[in-house]
């Protein structure tokens, strides 16, 4: 159906003009390519897009005195920039953040975050901060309306009911719980100004929330998650990508085996997970953790005591913070607890590798901290001492692979584990 729409699009487009451009039949084909297109990401929306706006400047003349026939086009011109978000330059997307984040939320089946999260994947590693930060400054000015009355703060303040004014609610509201998921919940669910909204304006409140919680609160390795090429270039936008940048390193495909959120199943699994009461708990226990240790190395007696009362939170979060700081090799070597633990196992036990292959005690003892025996120990304690699920585990262990990544360091562990798009499930890779 869209390989026929497209071909047909590229004709209609680049020939109608005039009266033709207000058909009741052409409009709907129209609406009809562009709902096709919410679900292709290979940058076929970015050449659509490109032949309205032409068209608009072709007909110029026509649409001043057609002012709401062009309102239509303007809008049909909005929603394929939000599809097309991923390939449009900084300031498209910064535009359509402090001008028209609401519109996007308002299309039917579309995920303005999933879109938002894909331009940081495009961009090369050294600008995430800087476009993090440009994006937050437009949301924090976005002066579009949400809900019908105006907002009061805790000390009775009040606010335009813009994005601007409910950010600035929720911002009093979580006080020092920054990227607290919890805190976001229970906004959602008591603040007075949320209970004044109809379910529809709720949702897009929600979605809104999620979007300014990954932009202000959400460390740089987690924003970096899947820097795969998910997303084919257009070959008119690959020159850009490939582009240098003074003297730094060009973007490089990783070969990290990281989480695919393009992926329904992945991303319904990974999603589940972080609404799961053990992440929320992880993440408070990974801050609080933070502030206490400044040597990753002294987080070993609380590790161990972790799992020896099965606190599946405080084992995961002190795996991450080894992970994103560089420590996960220098944790392990030359630990007596984890090479007598795991020495005496292999020598009682058949296990073997998550690819099916054997497992030696004299091998492990010649290379304690090789990827298959420092996986395969995380594996071991997740799965059977922290009583995780299959999937659960080979989230965590794709989450320490990412973040190890993120770092740039210790690149034998960066393909730990991934998310194998085919098949829609989270595997260990050694």
């Amino acid at each position: 159906m869209i390989d026929a729409l497209e071909k047909e699009m590229k004709i209609i487009l680049s020939t109608t003009n005039g009266a033709g451009l207000a058909d009741e039949f052409f409009l709907e084909r129209i609406t009809q390519y562009i709902r096709g297109l919410i679900t292709i990401r290979d940058g076929t929306s970015v050449e659509f897009l490109n032949l309205l706006e032409e068209l608009l400047k072709r007909n110029e003349s026509f649409f001043r005195i057609n002012l709401e026939l062009e309102k239509v086009y303007l809008t049909f011109i909005t929603i394929l920039k939000f599809i097309s978000l991923p390939y449009l330059d900084l300031k498209e997307v910064n535009d359509l953040i402090q001008k028209n984040l609401i519109n996007g939320l308002e299309i039917d089946d579309f995920d303005l975050f999933e879109r938002i999260n894909a331009f940081f994947i495009i961009q090369p590693y050294y600008k995430e901060n800087e476009v993090k930060d440009s994006f937050l400054k437009s949301l924090k000015s976005n002066l579009e309306m949400l809900g019908k009355e105006d907002l009061t703060d805790q000390k009775g303040n009040t606010f335009k009911n813009n994005v601007k004014g409910w950010l600035i609610i929720f911002q009093e509201f979580l006080g020092q719980n920054f990227g607290d998921v919890s805190k976001e919940v229970e906004f959602l669910n008591t603040n007075s100004n949320v209970k004044k909204l109809d379910i529809d304006q709720k949702i897009k409140l929600k979605h809104l929330l999620r979007i300014y919680d990954f932009l202000q609160f959400t460390e740089p390795l987690q924003n970096l998650q899947q820097r795969e090429e998910t997303h084919v270039l257009p070959k008119s936008l690959k020159p850009l990508y490939e582009k240098k940048e003074e003297n730094k390193e060009t973007f490089i495909k990783p070969q990290a085996a990281l989480i695919f959120l393009a992926n329904q199943a992945l991303k319904e699994k990974y999603q589940n997970y972080q609404s799961s009461e053990m992440f929320v708990s992880m993440i408070n226990r990974k801050e609080a953790l933070k502030k206490d240790s400044t040597d990753f190395l002294n987080l070993k007696a609380p590790f161990y005591h972790a799992l020896n009362t099965k606190d599946a939170p405080s084992v995961i979060a002190i795996l991450l913070l080894l992970g994103e700081n560089g420590y996960l090799k220098k944790f392990f070597s030359n630990d007596k607890r984890y090479i007598d633990f795991f020495e005496s196992y292999l020598k009682r036990s058949a296990e073997t590798t998550a690819n099916g292959r054997p497992l030696s005690a004299d091998d492990f003892i010649k290379d304690p901290v090789n990827k298959v025996y420092i996986g395969s120990f995380i594996k071991l304690m997740l799965e059977k001492r922290l009583g995780l699920t299959k999937d659960e585990a080979a989230i965590v262990g794709t989450e320490l692979a990412t973040r190890v990544y993120a770092l740039g360091q210790e690149k034998e562990y960066q393909d730990l584990a991934y998310g194998d798009e085919g098949s829609g499930v989270f595997v260990w890779n050694f």
